[in-house]
């Protein structure tokens, strides 16, 4: 797929024009690349002046864009995410921001659960926590949410999900036991097998 005048000049200002960098996010990009946007609220991080951009990719081919991407970037300084994840419903959004900080993506979406008292810092220090423990890269984030993907999976998987619903009570909204009890273990499965956890906070 050609770049456009404009898709260059943002490739350009991110020194993403190496050919294999051009070739694989030509290979995968499924819209016209875009710049990100910060989002501010209350500009808790004014100092965070860094630059990114975010194309569509196909929702079948979104974790292999993901994987590639990152196995590129991630060593050059580059952090790439979702910042739209819809799964298999429709087009993901791929973002890549240039910072070797992965919170800095938290930071730049000011991400919180604020209607639960959970700031940008918050996400932060407990994210910390879990990748001393686990390993864990961020794998997608906006205003509202965030998405988390462990190296590693937690011995203790029930006690990990109790401490994940604490940490988001709107990952067990049922307050029926049994729908309860259900809810936990699709949990647990999804860990089990993915190592991924989405987190939003309406």
């Amino acid at each position: 797929m050609e770049y456009t005048s404009t898709e260059t000049d943002l490739l350009k200002n991110l020194d993403l024009l190496e050919s294999n960098i051009e070739q694989l996010i030509s290979k995968y990009k499924f819209s016209e690349i875009s710049k990100t946007q910060k989002i501010i609220k209350q500009d808790l991080f004014p100092n965070l002046n860094i630059e990114g951009i975010e194309f569509q990719v196909h929702p079948f081919k979104s974790n292999n864009a993901l994987e590639e991407l990152k196995s590129i970037l991630t060593p050059k300084g580059y952090q790439v995410y979702f910042s739209s994840f819809k799964g298999n419903q429709a087009p993901n959004t791929i973002a890549i921001l240039r910072t070797s900080d992965q919170y800095d993506i938290i930071r730049y979406y000011s991400s919180d659960g604020a209607n639960y008292g959970l700031f940008p810092d918050d996400l932060i220090a407990k994210f910390q926590e879990w990748d001393k423990m686990y390993g864990l890269f961020v794998a997608g984030a906006g205003s509202d949410w965030c998405m988390i993907r462990l190296e590693q999976t937690p011995t203790e998987l029930g006690g990990f999900v109790d401490e994940l619903i604490a940490f988001c009570p709107d990952l067990q909204p049922e307050e029926d036991e049994e729908k309860a009890k259900r809810n936990k273990w699709r949990l647990e499965s999804g860990i089990q097998y993915h190592r991924i956890v989405y987190f939003w906070w309406d």
